[in-house]
C-alpha cells in the first residue's frame, strides 16, 4: 500500500530479530532495516531521535536521568 514507505523494527534480543530478518528475506522486502538493541538506549542516539513519523510500542521502559 506505501510502496516508498520505510521501517525499522527493533528488538533487544537478537534470536527474535534474526527469525524476522530470515521473513524479510524471502519475502525480499527491501524497505525493512531490524535493529537489535534496546530503544531506550536508541531514543539517545542522534540517528534514530526525532526521526520517525509513526512509533509503536508493546513495552519500554524510561530510567530516570
Amino acid at each position: 500500500a506505501l510502496p516508498d514507505a520505510r521501517a525499522v523494527g527493533v528488538d533487544s534480543i537478537g534470536k527474535k530479530v534474526a527469525a524476522v530478518q530470515r521473513m524479510v528475506d524471502v519475502l525480499e522486502l527491501t524497505n525493512i532495516e531490524l535493529l537489535s538493541d534496546r530503544i531506550e538506549e536508541l531514543g539517545h542516539n542522534k540517528k534514530f531521535r526525532g526521526q520517525f513519523d509513526l512509533v509503536t510500542a508493546r513495552a519500554l521502559l524510561e530510567a530516570a536521568s
